[in-house]
């Protein structure tokens, strides 16, 4: 009865039907939980009443797992205990107060045997036989017969938890197989399993769409199927090294794959060896890969791109070489014409003066002034010419000691002014310290000379944010601009303002926005006639 049944509650049960009433009167088993307490899991008795009774108690009184008697001090110790007789002051030690005494006297004992239930040499819980009305007093040869009784009740409860243990590992094993098996056949890295003899066992539908067969068309088949004829050799060697474990792994091999279509594609292979128990003999290999076609072709077309950004650059760096070329010549070729009608025009002034009337006079003096502007001209053109050649060294820059130096040496040219500088303190960028000084004459010096016409002027310089960067600005209360007109500020030549009534070349602005984007920012303005304007920029 014992052995009939892999459910250790249904085995209790059964040893309960066979000890109550014939040799206890109530038959009790205590297993250990996992928490380390002792869980009641079967009371015995012929009155189901009083089984009803029993289970409450224990329920209210549960047992202390450190007491030095009964159930917890033999699973402790492993050794069983017999009371062939069951005094009032034995009941007095084991209740914790009056009244847990009283209803342990009411239970009417007799006598009491607690043994251990021991398997494969560890104690899992204890067996207590108990006899109370039927007035029956055990002794040494009832201990050994209950000593026997639990050990094959251990040894049941044991088989069934061990029965327990493999269902669940076979289903987890079920489980974890299952996974695998969708892992395998759904992933979207192409896998491929072959035998020792390189027929191929397992394709998943990564594979499928990758060679557009079927699995059903390949298994079974050789792996050289999957490989073009002309790369063939090549990939079945790399292969064999592996299989013969003198590379268990492929890292970065490209193999072609050859599709049903006959079309070529390339992967990206690693795999390895699956060996049997004793570690030498081969059952599989197995290999996961990488459909890399598209960007093996958009690596080619990167190298192409390359090789044609070096030939325009070769072209660029020709241009620039020409342009330098070009800038040597109007920089000496055409200044020395230009000294010599400003120079012989002043001397005409000077040396002839009592002969030439005054329309004569403002004819050689419109001579000069244009000369002038046309010197003052090719410089500006030089300057923008130069800011896109020549390496950007990047440095903290200080700005606003920029602005102080610049707005000084204005005022020392035209002391006769009344304009306030404010500049704000601290302001600082990161930039090219050459170019940025540039941008900073031309901004400021743009504001010192469209304040001119107001008897009393303000320009400044600050920082603010712009689209969550830092910006900065230069902000004048001059003759400002029509709004409409603003995409035409930053052009070379673009004058918003007649020259009779500000000079100059109309190279400024085109130099900043020059300047400034060659440090990857951007320039923007804002104005209205005779209020002002703010030329803003990021870096």
């Amino acid at each position: 009865m014992l052995a009939s049944s892999l459910d250790y509650e249904t085995t209790l049960a059964n040893v309960a039907q066979l000890v109550v009433p014939q040799v206890a009167d109530w038959f009790t088993v205590d297993i250990i939980g996992e928490d380390g307490s002792l869980q009641l899991q079967t009371v015995a008795h012929a009155d189901p009443e009083k089984v009803q009774w029993a289970t409450e108690l224990r329920r209210q009184y549960p047992m202390d797992i450190g007491a030095a008697y009964g159930a917890p001090n033999v699973v402790r110790t492993g050794q069983p205990e017999l009371y062939p007789d069951i005094p009032d002051s034995l009941l007095q030690t084991v209740a914790k107060n009056a009244e847990e005494f009283n209803l342990l006297r009411s239970v009417g004992y007799r006598s009491v045997m607690i043994v251990p239930l021991q398997a494969r040499g560890r104690t899992v819980g204890a067996l207590t036989l108990v006899t109370t009305e039927s007035n029956r007093h055990y002794g040494p040869a009832d201990l050994d017969l209950a000593l026997e009784l639990a050990r094959r009740v251990a040894l049941a409860i044991d088989n069934s938890w061990l029965y327990r243990e493999r269902i669940e590992a076979e289903e987890e094993l079920r489980k974890t197989s299952q996974y695998l098996e969708n892992l395998f056949d759904y992933a979207n890295a192409p896998i491929i399993v072959w035998d020792p003899d390189y027929k191929i066992t397992r394709f998943n539908h990564a594979f499928e769409h990758l060679t557009e067969y079927t699995a059903d068309e390949v298994i079974g088949q050789k792996l050289h199927i999957l490989f073009p004829v002309e790369s063939r050799e090549e990939s079945l060697d790399k292969i064999a090294l592996t299989s013969a474990g003198q590379c268990q792994y492929w890292e970065s091999v490209e193999i072609p794959i050859l599709r049903k279509d006959g079309s070529i594609r390339v992967a990206l292979w690693n795999s390895a060896n699956l060996y049997s128990e004793d570690g030498e003999t081969l059952l599989a290999t197995i290999a996961q890969g990488q459909d890399i076609t598209e960007r093996r072709r958009a690596e080619e077309e990167v190298r192409g791109l390359n090789a044609d950004l070096l030939r325009r650059a070769a072209e660029i760096d020709a241009i620039n070489k020409e342009l330098e070329s070009f800038s040597y010549s109007v920089s000496h070729d055409l200044r020395a014409p230009l000294r010599s009608i400003d120079g012989f025009s002043q001397a005409l002034l000077e040396d002839y003066a009592d002969k030439l009337d005054e329309q004569g006079k403002q004819y050689l003096q419109w001579v000069r002034t244009a000369s002038q502007d046309m010197a003052e001209l090719i410089d500006d053109l030089l300057t923008l010419s130069r800011i896109n050649r020549g390496e950007m060294r990047r440095e903290k820059v200080d700005l606003s000691g920029l602005a102080r130096t610049i707005a000084a040496q204005l005022r020392k040219g035209q002391p006769e002014r009344q304009v306030d500088f404010v500049i704000a303190k601290g302001l600082t960028a990161d930039g090219d310290p050459r170019l940025l000084r540039l941008a900073m004459e031309n901004l400021l010096e743009n504001a010192w000379k469209f304040t001119s016409k107001h008897q009393r002027a303000r320009i400044e310089l600050g920082a603010c944010e712009h689209e969550g960067k830092p910006a900065y600005f230069v902000r004048d209360d001059g003759a400002g601009f029509d709004m409409a007109y603003a995409d035409k500020l930053f052009g070379a030549f673009q004058r918003l303002h007649s020259q009779s009534d500000f000079d100059g070349t109309g190279i400024g602005l085109a130099t900043v926005q020059r300047i400034i984007h060659r440090h990857g920012g951007q320039v923007w303005a804002e104005g209205e006639v005779e209020k002002g304007a703010t030329f803003c920029f990021t870096l």
